[in-house]
C-alpha cells in the first residue's frame, strides 16, 4: 500500500506513512525522508527551501528586506511601478523609476546624456519654465532643479543648505521667509505656486496658472505673470514692486515696498503682517493667544463674535463682505468677484459692469459713455463718446478725415484755408513745397507716410493697412503682433510664443506667452515629471503622496504587499502552508500539540512517540 500512495499526498500523510504505527522515526527531525520532496524540515516542521523567505536554499537563510526567495536563492523584487537595474558583475541590484530616473531613463542603463532630464521615460535637452538644469559634469545626467526652493541647488547649483535649514527665495535659513510655507522641505508661495497652489503637493493643470491660491487660465485681477506664476507686486516678497524683487530676511512687501512695517489696518508680528481685531495668536497686540475655545472679535477675546459677526471655523468674520465666507460660513466668490451683500462682479475704479463684465465705458466701443451705447463703425470712443475714426495721421475737421499738414482747406488747423496758387506744406501754406515733401493734385505730402499717396502720388494703402517708408504693410488688432505678415497672439501661438519666430517645443503649449510641458492623456504633472497618479508610488492619488515601504499604489491608493508565497491576513503577510495560527486560511489556528504543514493541521508527537489514531503511544511500553 505505501507504494501506491501518491506523491502529491499533504506532507501530514507522508509523515503518518514513514512513521506510523509499529514503524520508527527515522531517525529524528532532521530526517528529510519525513517531507515530500522538494520540502525540508527545518524547526519541525516542513518547509520549501525553494520559494521558503525564511528558509530559502537551506533551513535558517533568511532573504533580507525588499529581496524574495526565487529558486533557491534570494532576489531583488521591487515594487510596482519600479524596475530592478543593476546587479550585474557582482554588483547591487536597485530599484528604479525608468520614467524620472535620468541614469535609466526608459531602459535599464541608458543613461540622458550631460544637460539633459529624463521626462516620461524620454532623454529631453532642456528644463521646464522656472527650472534650472544642475549637473551633468563628467558624464553624469542634469538634474531639472528650482534654485528658488531646492535644499540642495539654494540661489545656484551644487549650494546644499545646512541641516535644519530650508531653502527660501533661493537663500538658506532657518525658516521660510514671511508669506512662503514650508512644503516637504520646499519654501512655497501658496498663492503663486503653480506646484503648490493653496495646498502643499496641489499642482495646477497645464497652461493654468495659480492665482492667490485658486489655478485659472489666467492671473487674477491686480496680480501679475512673474516666471509663469501669478504675484502681487503690492505684498509678494518675491516680486515686490517688480517681478524678481526679492525682500530681505524680516522684512515684509506692502505697497510694493520691502519694508518692516506693515499696511493699514495690519501690525508686524514677528515679521508677519497680522490684523490685531481677528488674529486669535495676535488678539489686540503682538503675542496674546485667546484661550481655547475664544476668538478674536475687535481686538478682543471672546466666547463668541460681536455683533455683526459670526464664526466660521473659529474666526469672526462679516458675512455680508468676506470673500471667503460671503453669506454663510465656507462660501467662497469665484475669481474676479467680491462679497458685497453677495457675491457680485469686482471692477477696478474707472470700471462699470454691463451685462457682468467689467467695462471702461470711457473708451469700450460697445458701451459708450453707458451700458449698451455702441458707437457706429468707423468710429471710436473716446471720453465716453463716439467720434470719427481716422486713419493714424489724419485729423477729424467737420466730420471728414483731413492731413493737417497737406489739406489746402485746413492747413495746420481745422478751416485754415490756403489762398489760391499756394499749397499746404508741413501745416503751412507756401507756394511750393518744403523739402521731403511731395506735390500731388496741388497738394503737399509725404509720400513715405501718407495712406492715400504711399510711395507715389495717388498709390492708396488697401482698408486695413497703413504707409510706413513709402511701403503698404499690415496693421494688427490690438493685443497681436505683426510676425512675418501674420497677426499673431504672443500669449498663446505655439509657433511665436513670447516673441515672433519663438516656437514651443514638441508636447508643449503657449500659455501666458511661455511654452509649458503638457502631459499625455491620463498622466499629471508633478514638480514637471508626468506622473500616473493611479500607479506611481512616489505620487499615489495626488502629487508628493509617497507610498510607505512595503505597500504598493493600486487606483490611487497605498495597499499592503505581501511578497511570493505569502498571504494577507489582518494586516500582516503569513505562510498558509505552515503558520500555525493561519493554517489554509486565514485565522484558521491549529490545536495545541498540532503543526501546520502544507496547509493542514497535524498532530506532532514527541521523539520516541507514535501517532496511532490520533494519540500518541509508546510502542514499547504500551
Amino acid at each position: 500500500m505505501l507504494a501506491k500512495r501518491s506523491a502529491r499526498a499533504p506532507l501530514w500523510i507522508g509523515l503518518l506513512l514513514v512513521a506510523g504505527c509499529g514503524g520508527t522515526s527515522g531517525g529524528g527531525g532532521g530526517d528529510l525522508t519525513m517531507c515530500v520532496a522538494p520540502a525540508i524540515v527545518c524547526g519541525a516542521q516542513c518547509v520549501d527551501p525553494t520559494s521558503d523567505n525564511k528558509n530559502c536554499g537551506a533551513c535558517g537563510t533568511v532573504c533580507a528586506a525588499g529581496t524574495a526567495c526565487e529558486s533557491g536563492q534570494c532576489a531583488t523584487t521591487c515594487p510596482l511601478g519600479q524596475t530592478s537595474c543593476g546587479g550585474g558583475d557582482g554588483g547591487a541590484a536597485g530599484c528604479v523609476n525608468l520614467l524620472t530616473d535620468p541614469a535609466n531613463c526608459g531602459n535599464c542603463g541608458n543613461a540622458c546624456p550631460a544637460g539633459n532630464a529624463c521626462s516620461n521615460g524620454s532623454c529631453a535637452v532642456s528644463c521646464q519654465q522656472g527650472l534650472t538644469s544642475c549637473g551633468g559634469g563628467d558624464g553624469g545626467a542634469a538634474l531639472c532643479v528650482n534654485l528658488g526652493s531646492d535644499n540642495l541647488n539654494c540661489g545656484r547649483c551644487g549650494n546644499a543648505c545646512p541641516v535644519g535649514q530650508v531653502c527660501s527665495n533661493g537663500a538658506c535659513g532657518l525658516t521660510c521667509q514671511p508669506g512662503l510655507t514650508d512644503c516637504m522641505g520646499s519654501c512655497a508661495n501658496l498663492l503663486s505656486d503653480n506646484a503648490n497652489c493653496g495646498l502643499c503637493g496641489l499642482a495646477c493643470p497645464m497652461g493654468e496658472l495659480c492665482s492667490n491660491g485658486v489655478c485659472g487660465l489666467s492671473c487674477q485681477m491686480g496680480l501679475t505673470v512673474c516666471n509663469g506664476a501669478c504675484a502681487s507686486l503690492a505684498t509678494d516678497v518675491a516680486n515686490c514692486g517688480a517681478c524678481g524683487t526679492i525682500c530681505p530676511p524680516g522684512n515684509v512687501c506692502s505697497n510694493g515696498h520691502c519694508a518692516v512695517s506693515c499696511q493699514m489696518e495690519l501690525a508686524a508680528c514677528d515679521g508677519l503682517c497680522v490684523n490685531l481685531q481677528t488674529d486669535n495668536a495676535n488678539c489686540g497686540q503682538c503675542g496674546n493667544v485667546c484661550p481655547m475655545g475664544d476668538v478674536c472679535s475687535n481686538g478682543a477675546c471672546a466666547v463668541s463674535c460681536q455683533q455683526g459677526l459670526a464664526n466660521c471655523n473659529g474666526d469672526c468674520v462679516n458675512l455680508s463682505t468676506d470673500n471667503g465666507n460671503c453669506g454663510a460660513c465656507g462660501v467662497s466668490c469665484p475669481m474676479g468677484q467680491l462679497c458685497s451683500n453677495g457675491c457680485a462682479v469686482d471692477c477696478q475704479p474707472g470700471y462699470a459692469v454691463c451685462n457682468g463684465v467689467c467695462t471702461n465705458l470711457q473708451s469700450d466701443l460697445v458701451n459708450c459713455g453707458a451700458c449698451g451705447n455702441a458707437c457706429p463703425p468707423g468710429n471710436v470712443c473716446t471720453a465716453g463718446a463716439c467720434q470719427l475714426s481716422c486713419q493714424q495721421g489724419l485729423s477729424v475737421c467737420n466730420g471728414v478725415c483731413v492731413n493737417l499738414q497737406s489739406d489746402l482747406a485746413n492747413c495746420g488747423q481745422c478751416g485754415a484755408a490756403c489762398p489760391m496758387g499756394q499749397v499746404c506744406s508741413n501745416g503751412k501754406c507756401a507756394l511750393s513745397c518744403q523739402q521731403g515733401l511731395a506735390q500731388c493734385g496741388g497738394t503737399c505730402v509725404n509720400l513715405a507716410s501718407d495712406n492715400a499717396d504711399c510711395g507715389a502720388c495717388g498709390s492708396a494703402c488697401p482698408m486695413g493697412q497703413i504707409c510706413s517708408n513709402g511701403a503698404c504693410g499690415l496693421s494688427c488688432k490690438q493685443s497681436l503682433t505683426n510676425c512675418n505678415g501674420v497677426c499673431a497672439n504672443l500669449q498663446t501661438d505655439i509657433a511665436n510664443c513670447g516673441m515672433c519666430g519663438s516656437p514651443c517645443p514638441p508636447g508643449n503649449v503657449c500659455s501666458g506667452g511661455a511654452c509649458a510641458l503638457s502631459c499625455q492623456n491620463g498622466l499629471s504633472n508633478c514638480n514637471g515629471v508626468c506622473a500616473n497618479l493611479k500607479t506611481d508610488l512616489a505620487n499615489c492619488g495626488q502629487c508628493g503622496n509617497t507610498c510607505g515601504r512595503g505597500t504598493v499604489c493600486t487606483n490611487g491608493a497605498c495597499v499592503v504587499s505581501c511578497q511570493p508565497g505569502l498571504s494577507l491576513c489582518n494586516g500582516a503577510c503569513v505562510n498558509l502552508a505552515g503558520d500555525t495560527a493561519n493554517c489554509g486560511t486565514c485565522g484558521a489556528a491549529c490545536a495545541p500539540g498540532q503543526v501546520c504543514s502544507n496547509g493542514a493541521c497535524a498532530l506532532s508527537c514527541q521523539l520516541g512517540l507514535t501517532n496511532c489514531n490520533g494519540t500518541c503511544a509508546n510502542l514499547a511500553t504500551d
